[in-house]
């Protein structure tokens, strides 16, 4: 049947005419908006907590599969204890640009953390004495928000070293002076995570209940706090810098090593007594899809972690996968029992987080992993308290007490007990030697974990330690890449600024070299 033409063209043009004649009104276009707004949420402690959680959530980017679109390669190639055959950017170096895909979604989502920390905190300090019942409930998620932001800039610092630093929400009223940032110099974006985790820490909580644990604690303010005091002293030589790390250290409180060195890496052992701080990777409640972000699709994106390219899974597609460096291996006492938690197949993969420490769970994709990321821990704390008394003037005696510590827990690790790795001779009051052993225990304790390697000599090559110690800085330093193509230059000590940022904000340069 067809319609006849002519009994359509009244109701086109009377329609038409109706859309002359309303469309444009003002009061048609003044349409309100379909749920809630910024200027109607956040008027109470659970919309803040919402908003807390979803500056937490970005977290998971950095560890998500996403399609084999993860970002592992830039804070876990660029060392020495881990390498691929695969041609990776991070890798080779030599094939790395601006242009670099995983360079700018890095650089990317943490300023994304960093501007919902700056977005809440805003709001906190409009609405929070109103919103909340609990005063106590919005200083702890106000330090939350702090240490977040200061996390950030601490991996900005690392990675990409004069990226801008940015705490405050662009708005109308400071778009002049805040849409285009330069870039930082020297320890500037250390310098704001320094100050950001001072008033964290003292807000902090002591502790979560239990249905709220994973969220970062006062140990975890004052451990990270700590820490970038110590790689502010490395780079700065500033003896009052390792003195204050020392002091924030010696106020962590009800943490401990746990006894055997594997349960650190176990899904049923995550948030343990010697993890300070966590990044918390889980199953998707219901058909969640691992090759979407986190933010996709209410309820769909992903939550889950990746540990792939440590067991050759298949969801590798045949890209080989990261394995332990001939150099690592070899600087790794077979007896000792961190050997055995920390690489597998006798030296030919890697261990952590995935063979017998949790594995694949959680979709129908095969490719979730829900074992969480360990981002610092009481042992890492326990060497970089050591490296500072050294590097202080402090006592040996205690820092040779602390390397002690985590090789003692390491060779009660084994059942029965293993020898090795012995005590270091507390004998020893050579600061140079006792160095030597805090980097190299450092390099065997936190092997493969969140870039530590990585960031480690970074700040010992800036600093001048690796020359002290060793005679020679990165640039002729064995990195044992499995690639023969590897190419370490000056300038690949940060990873360039995106080109899409340098294209919208004029106001900022290349890094060096770039």
């Amino acid at each position: 049947m067809k319609l006849n033409k002519s009994l359509l063209k009244p109701t086109t043009l009377a329609i038409a005419c109706f859309l002359i004649a309303n469309g444009c009104k003002e009061s048609n276009l003044d349409v309100k908006p379909y749920g809630a707004t910024e200027s109607t949420y956040f008027d109470t402690e659970p919309q803040f907590r919402e908003g807390v959680l979803a500056t937490y959530s970005k977290l998971v980017y950095f560890y998500n599969y996403r399609g084999l679109n993860n970002l592992h390669d830039v804070r876990l190639l660029a060392d020495d204890d881990i390498t691929t055959g695969a041609s990776n950017a991070f890798e080779t170096f030599s094939s790395m640009n601006a242009d670099n895909g995983h360079v700018g979604d890095y650089y990317k989502y943490l300023y994304q953390i960093v501007a919902r920390a700056n977005s809440i905190l805003e709001q906190l300090d409009k609405k929070g004495a109103k919103a909340y019942t609990n005063p106590t409930l919005m200083n702890n998620n106000k330090g939350e928000l702090l240490f977040l932001r200061a996390f950030a800039n601490f991996q900005l610092w690392n990675l990409y070293a004069t990226a801008p630093l940015v705490t405050q929400r662009l708005t109308s009223d400071n778009v002049d002076t805040n849409k285009y940032p330069s870039n930082t110099s020297d320890t500037q974006l250390l310098d704001q995570a320094i100050i950001d985790l001072t008033t964290a820490a003292s807000l902090l909580p002591a502790s979560w209940s239990d249905t709220e644990k994973g969220r970062v604690t006062q140990g975890g303010g004052y451990g990270l706090l700590g820490k970038a005091l110590v790689f502010r002293a490395t780079v700065k030589k500033s003896s009052a810098d390792y003195q204050a790390a020392i002091a924030v250290f010696d106020k962590i409180t009800g943490s401990s090593l746990v006894s055997n060195f594997g349960d650190n890496f176990k899904s049923a052992s995550e948030n343990n007594s010697e993890s300070l701080f966590e990044i918390q990777l889980g199953k998707c409640a219901i058909m969640c899809n691992v090759w979407l972000a986190t933010d996709d699709f209410s309820g769909n994106g992903d939550i889950s972690g990746y540990w792939g390219m440590f067991d050759n899974h298949w969801s590798m597609f045949g890209t080989p996968p990261y394995v332990p460096t001939a150099s690592f291996k070899a600087a790794f006492d077979t007896k000792d029992p961190r050997f055995g938690y920390s690489i597998s197949g006798g030296g030919s993969g890697v261990q952590k987080y995935v063979e017998g420490y949790g594995g694949d769970a959680g979709t129908s994709s095969g490719v979730a992993y829900f074992n969480n990321a360990r981002i610092l821990r009481l042992a890492d704390v326990k060497l970089l308290k050591a490296e500072a008394l050294i590097q202080s003037g402090g006592a040996v005696g205690d820092a040779i007490k602390l390397i002690n510590e985590v090789r003692a827990r390491a060779r009660n690790s084994a059942s029965p007990a293993s020898a090795i790795p012995a005590d270091r001779s507390v004998a020893e009051t050579n600061r140079t030697t006792i160095l030597q052993w805090i980097i190299e225990e450092r390099r065997l304790e936190l092997a493969f974990e969140e870039g530590h390697r990585w960031f480690d000599l970074r700040r010992w090559h800036t600093g001048g330690i690796l020359q002290t110690v060793y005679g020679k800085d990165l640039t002729t330093w064995d990195f044992s890449s499995a690639r023969p193509d590897f190419a370490f230059k000056a300038k690949n000590l940060n990873l360039p600024l995106p080109t899409s940022e340098l294209q919208l904000n004029t106001n900022l340069k290349q890094n060096t070299g770039w």
